[in-house]
């Protein structure tokens, strides 16, 4: 449990550094030469960013990396370890239906804001619509206890313990690729985050004619 110790002089109302993630609109999969539409249209200032912007009317899905050779490793840099350098991505919902609601909760800001930008570009290379993450209000506890062992003791200490949370909302996405998301956010979860996911299932009125029948099974009896 993560508990801070604050002075008697010191200002209890602390607010925690936090970063903003900016929403880029659409990825960008490399077009051809003539498609590519001018330097004013592309949103990207980074040059070894706009070769992968795309026109929206071209459709083209080929992705490639940069063509400079690194004389590290001999091979150019592939297109998803330098979009770690930026903002996470995130696809554009076209129905809006809601899908899961993923709370974080964390005792630091640092380490709720680097599982919120992993889970973030986990749900943009599974081509999932997302929103977020967005700023929940935080809970603060304080606790004041006497210092000294004696009952009638001036001497007094002041503890804070503040939970920062989060929320990610997932639109127009399957059940299934959200389990998957899901499981991979459970396979390489952060200590000291926490996690709790709402599934929304959407079915038709006559959901409980079209299930099939179950058959309730007694259970044996022990002889």
């Amino acid at each position: 449990m993560s508990i801070r110790r604050l002075r008697s002089t010191q200002c209890l109302g602390i607010t925690p550094f936090t970063r903003r993630f900016y929403h880029i609109e659409r990825p960008f999969p490399l077009s051809t030469s003539e498609d590519t539409p001018s330097d004013t249209e592309i949103p990207y200032a980074n040059p070894h960013i706009r070769q992968y912007y795309v026109n929206p009317k071209t459709g083209s899905k080929h992705v490639a990396s940069s063509h400079t050779i690194f004389p590290g490793t001999g091979r150019p840099m592939p297109m998803n370890v330098e979009l770690t350098h930026y903002a996470p991505m995130k696809l554009t919902p076209i129905h809006g239906q809601r899908t899961c609601d993923l709370h974080l909760r964390a005792y630091t800001v640092d380490q709720i804001e680097f599982f919120a930008d992993f889970a973030m570009r986990a749900a943009f290379y599974l081509k999932m619509p997302v929103r977020g993450p967005a700023y929940v209000p935080k809970r603060t506890e304080r606790w004041t206890i006497v210092k000294s062992p004696f009952a009638h003791a001036k001497t007094k200490v002041n503890f804070e313990r503040v939970t920062h949370k989060r929320l990610i909302q997932v639109l127009d996405a399957h059940m299934d690729t959200v389990e998957t998301w899901l499981g991979f956010l459970r396979k390489y979860e952060l200590a000291g985050v926490a996690m709790k996911a709402q599934l929304y299932n959407y079915e038709s009125i006559d959901f409980e004619f079209e299930e099939p029948e179950v058959i309730e099974q007694k259970p044996k009896e022990e002889n």
